[in-house]
């Protein structure tokens, strides 16, 4: 009765708690094999997420790399046309500079030598008087002054 039943419980206690030992057990295998399996899959999976994680960088500096290339390439390319455009200019400048007073010393430099070696006498009607105040009214003064100081060093007087 009472000792019967206590036994029987008892015994199926026991019965119950080997039965969740052993569903226990197997989960905990079954669930270190999946473990394992995960590992094994994750180790054979990472060399190619690091072979395509190493490529796609490799992509990106290669793409950006290209790009400051190219942009470098620009700038060096309108600098240099920069550098041309002005530098012909400055020559333009100089050449234009250089030689407009030259010519002007030379045609004050001839007129003169004309008006001293020509012993002719003026015209009655005052044509050569008149030819020579256009010719020396085209020149300025200033190139006057320039080219007289410039005889008088060299002792033309």
């Amino acid at each position: 009765s009472a000792e019967d039943l206590r036994s029987t419980l008892s015994s199926q206690a026991a019965a119950a708690g080997e039965q969740v030992y052993r569903q226990a057990q197997s989960t905990k295998e079954a669930m270190t094999a999946r473990a394992s399996d995960a590992a094994a899959s994750a180790s054979r999976v990472a060399p190619r997420m690091a072979a395509s994680a190493t490529r796609v960088a490799s992509e990106n500096v290669e793409r950006a790399a290209g790009a400051l290339i190219n942009e470098a390439r620009e700038r060096r390319d309108r600098t240099l046309k920069w550098i041309w455009w002005w530098s012909l200019a400055a020559v333009g400048i100089y050449g234009f500079a250089s030689s407009l007073p030259r010519e002007l010393i030379r045609h004050y430099a001839a007129t003169r030598e004309e008006n001293n070696t020509s012993e002719e006498p003026i015209a009655s009607n005052g044509e050569r008087r008149q030819e020579e105040q256009r010719s020396s009214s085209n020149i300025s003064t200033y190139w006057k002054r320039g080219a007289d100081k410039l005889f008088r060093r060299r002792g033309d007087s």
